[in-house]
């Protein structure tokens, strides 16, 4: 249990709830996922909504978000997965893509963590048995982490400039 769950009790609930509510919304995406009609449009929402998280790291860079939004064009990804051609190569692909432009927008000394995080991901996704089904919310919750941290880190750097 953590320091601020035994001081502060609400915390402890409010991680609960935050846990579960992960927990389901990772369900639901597997399960539309497995579905002979899968949510189409949710799926390329969550792509949508990663490749965003991305370019907002580097707002002034036009450049650079116009590189990202050709690499994970929203269209070419929605024929894929209509046509269920988005495959395991594709999945490959997308991993190490997400990953590397995280690798570029995160501190240098996040590199190690992101590495160890890409590694884990690759080993479940190489696991016998898994399927992009299962795979999916694991590597979008990964992601999202992983970003997480780097707004967490950004907000440390501009709070330094307060004091």
């Amino acid at each position: 249990m953590s320091e601020n769950s035994e001081k502060d009790p609400l915390h402890a609930v409010k991680e609960q709830i935050k846990t579960q509510f992960k927990k389901a919304f990772d369900d639901l995406l597997e399960e539309s996922l497995k579905s002979d009609t899968p949510d189409i449009d949710w799926l390329c929402r969550l792509y949508e909504e990663l490749r965003t998280r991305i370019c907002n790291l580097t707002p002034r860079r036009k450049d650079r978000i116009a590189k990202i939004h050709e690499d994970m064009d929203l269209d070419f990804f929605k024929q894929l997965v209509s046509h269920n051609v988005f495959d395991a190569v594709s999945m490959d692909s997308l991993i190490k893509y997400v990953f590397s432009e995280i690798k570029q927008l995160e501190s240098p000394a996040r590199n190690v963590e992101t590495q160890a995080e890409l590694e884990k991901v690759l080993k479940i996704f190489y696991t016998e048995g898994t399927t992009l089904a299962t795979f999916v919310p694991v590597f979008l919750r990964s992601a999202h982490s992983c970003i997480d941290k780097i707004y967490e880190d950004k907000q440390k750097f501009l709070d330094q400039f307060k004091k």
